[in-house]
């Protein structure tokens, strides 16, 4: 279905010898994030992963807020995803029907600046785009994502602005790079 949104999508590696350089990548500001896990692993190595992910992009979607990076009544959309369903034994399909719910419970406790979208099964190999489901989702999000971007700078003037009140009404400061290099060297 044509929606007039353009995605661009990006895919980083979540082996461990990646963590440290994946933060790099992250851009939460008006962003959905889509944690992909395989379902062909055991019980503890999926839950493990899908906590440390939504740890993790809680973690940057804090950091963007505070330091005004992003709109901090913005929450990151986030959509799980299990590969490799027909792989997975009836047990860890259950387990991952399960897991969603019990997630979205602990979110306001656990990871407040995220919005728990749902969890979808590919059952093999094919590509995200080819699952309705999934693309109903995002298209959802981006629907929302659109009727508030009002809050995102469409022109230089209006970042000018933005920092003008960022040092008139919060006592802000702002300056130059050879300053910062002067302060600091």
């Amino acid at each position: 279905q044509q929606t007039g949104i353009e995605w661009t999508m990006f895919d980083i590696p979540g082996q461990a010898e990646f963590y440290a350089t994946n933060s790099f990548f992250f851009s939460l500001h008006y962003s959905v994030v889509a944690v992909v896990v395989r379902l062909d692993k055991s019980e503890q190595e999926i839950q493990d992963q899908v906590k440390f992910w939504l740890n993790a992009i809680n973690y940057h979607s804090l950091r963007a807020a505070a330091s005004g990076s992003s709109n901090s009544a913005f929450k990151t959309p986030v959509i799980l995803i299990g590969t490799r369903a027909a792989e997975a034994s009836a047990e860890i399909k259950q387990v991952w029907g399960d897991l969603f719910p019990q997630l979205k419970k602990k979110q306001d406790k656990l990871w407040a600046n995220l919005d728990l979208r749902c969890a979808i099964a590919l059952e093999d190999a094919t590509y995200p785009q080819q699952n309705p489901p999934l693309w109903d989702e995002l298209n959802k999000i981006a629907t929302n994502i659109i009727e508030h971007r009002d809050d995102i700078p469409q022109s230089f003037d209006q970042v000018e602005k933005h920092l003008l009140h960022l040092v008139k009404d919060q006592h802000v400061k702002i300056q130059s790079i050879a300053d910062f290099k002067n302060e600091c060297c």
